[in-house]
């Protein structure tokens, strides 16, 4: 198993490896627009570049959090996922990082449950859901007792969380 250890550039962690096997860091940079121009706080970042350019120009600077689609894209990074963005009061990029959660839970859902894992594409119906579907070889293991009824009743809370995400909610940032 794998795991991705994931903050936007506030953390200031640019550079940081983890020294634990199968785990990765990455950051979602924030930017900074001056003028035309626009800085990626990332390892690239000139700040003595970044600061005579908010010196030189007289209109206000502004800054932007990561997207949705690059938050979704860190999501991915891993097979599970421990995510440390700025507060939800102060930018909006924990709002960036919980949509893209909620875009990669929809659609791999079922992957967050490792128990379901032997039981995925061993259902009668392509598509299954696993919540009520008739032939579900997941709801046949919960039945058998292979796997526990908390963990399924788990999974069809976070389902129904997830499926009923607006469309509009789906396109932020361009992920879709």
């Amino acid at each position: 198993m794998s795991w991705a250890l994931i903050s936007d550039s506030s953390c200031n962690l640019r550079d940081w490896q983890p020294t634990a096997p199968h785990t990765t860091f990455a950051f979602a940079p924030l930017k900074i627009r001056v003028g035309e121009r626009e800085f990626v706080d990332d390892l690239t970042l000139d700040v003595h570049e970044l600061n005579c350019a908010v010196q030189a120009e007289s209109s206000a600077s502004s800054s932007a959090c990561p997207s949705v689609g690059e938050w979704t894209e860190l999501f991915r990074l891993a097979d599970k996922t421990i995510c440390m963005p700025i507060s939800e009061g102060v930018s909006g990029s924990y709002n960036a990082a919980a949509t893209a959660r909620d875009l990669v839970l929809a659609e791999d859902l079922q992957y967050a449950f490792p128990e379901f894992e032997p039981y995925i594409g061993q259902c009668k119906f392509t598509g299954c859901a696993h919540v009520k579907e008739k032939g579900c070889a997941v709801l046949a293991a919960v039945e058998n007792g292979e796997i526990a009824k908390t963990r399924h009743e788990s999974y069809v809370k976070l389902n129904e969380s997830v499926k009923d995400l607006k469309e509009w909610e789906l396109t932020k940032g361009g992920t879709r």
